[in-house]
């Protein structure tokens, strides 16, 4: 297989209504007919391939699916390719904190939940689902009943959070392209912007109050912690430190934990800041064995850790103490699945965004108008 990486880059118009499309993977045809795309058309959507000819504005599609294609080799003769394909199932569940080989999936939809989802005062979960790709906002009783859209339009929506003592959720969205920061009543009504700045996502409430913690862009381009009252007062940042992952409140309120750059040797160390900001409360390395996707939460107390470890080689959930304790596991899982997990408030109950994934290696052959 003969191809010539061209480059990644991310298309600087929108494209297709709806957020960013986003080139992945381009590969020019070894006779110089053209060029291989891996590209979304707009966030959220499957990563398809796309052919483009010397000149032409447009990129026409070669496959239309569910799935999403990842990387891409063109044969010697530019009439076919190898592209690995990427099937992901994914779903809610929910089980006893002390059984979770006992929890039940309680929604049936394709990638339910993996852009994040929380716990309401009352027992239910607001999560991110998606339909005929896009991604909505919805809400699901933990038993699996009344699942409902609270967003329902064309845009790209994640990371949901519950926020003034359980009245509303603020989550991420790009409707003009750039990411901000959007709230809404339990029900879905009375929808604002509640951030404008060069790009905010990954929010955290205080439940007891109105105090929302998020990742947002600085003026000098860099990925700093936020803070703001949703009453009034505008966004302020907490840290000077590079920010490279999802802030998270304590359960208690007092405490934020989130993932920072070391700024000695630019390594990723797990930091606890107070909310008004300050020097840490503790910095440290994460654990050697925490799976790479960097899932991490309180446990109910707030005395340690909740995390992804593939310590045993299959990621699976972990709780460890602050105090020095010994971990203890909670999930027991043969298969890679969990993308996320949130306790329930009274910490008796654990919800789960957990689905297998599937790549393969699939070849595709195109005739002369490049059409699969």
């Amino acid at each position: 297989m003969i191809g010539t990486l061209v480059s990644n880059y991310r298309i600087a118009e929108r494209l297709g209504g709806g957020g960013m499309g986003v080139v992945y993977w381009a590969k020019k045809a070894s006779d110089g007919s053209g060029i291989l795309l891996a590209a979304q058309e707009k966030s959220g959507a499957p990563q398809q391939i796309y052919w483009n000819a010397p000149g032409s504005a447009e990129a026409g599609k070669l496959t239309a699916d569910v799935n999403s294609y990842i990387a891409l080799s063109v044969a010697s003769d530019s009439r076919s390719f190898l592209a690995v394909q990427s099937d992901i199932n994914v779903n809610l569940w929910v089980g006893p904190a002390n059984d979770l080989g006992a929890a039940v999936q309680i929604t049936s939809g394709r990638l339910d939940g993996i852009g994040g989802f929380a716990w309401t005062a009352d027992g239910r979960i607001v999560y991110q689902g998606n339909v005929a790709d896009t991604y909505q906002i919805w809400m699901v009783n933990a038993d699996g009943s009344n699942a409902h859209q609270l967003t329902n339009d064309r845009y790209f929506h994640t990371r949901p959070a519950v926020c003034e003592s359980g009245r509303s959720i603020v989550f991420e969205s790009d409707p003009a392209g750039t990411h901000h920061l959007f709230k809404m009543d339990l029900d879905g009504s009375n929808l604002t912007q509640i951030t404008n700045g060069a790009g905010e996502g990954s929010p955290s409430c205080r439940i007891q109050s109105n105090d929302l913690m998020f990742s947002g862009t600085s003026p000098d381009g860099r990925t700093l912690l936020y803070r703001m009252d949703l009453g009034a007062s505008p966004p302020v940042p907490v840290s000077d430190l590079l920010l490279l992952g999802n802030p998270v409140y304590s359960p208690d309120g007092s405490r934020i934990m989130a993932p920072f750059m070391d700024p000695k040797n630019g390594k990723i160390k797990g930091y606890i800041l107070p909310p008004s900001g300050g020097p840490p409360l503790f910095a440290g390395d994460p654990p050697s064995t925490m799976d790479n996707m960097g899932i991490v939460g309180w446990t109910p107390d707030g005395r340690g850790m909740t995390f992804l470890d593939d310590r045993s080689g299959i990621p699976n959930l972990w709780i460890l103490p602050f105090d020095g304790g010994p971990a203890k596991q909670l999930t027991h899982f043969p298969k890679s699945e969990i993308h996320g997990f949130v306790w329930s408030p009274d910490g008796k109950r654990i919800a789960l965004s957990r689905g297998a994934m599937e790549q393969n290696v699939v070849l595709i052959k195109t005739g002369p108008s490049r059409q699969p």
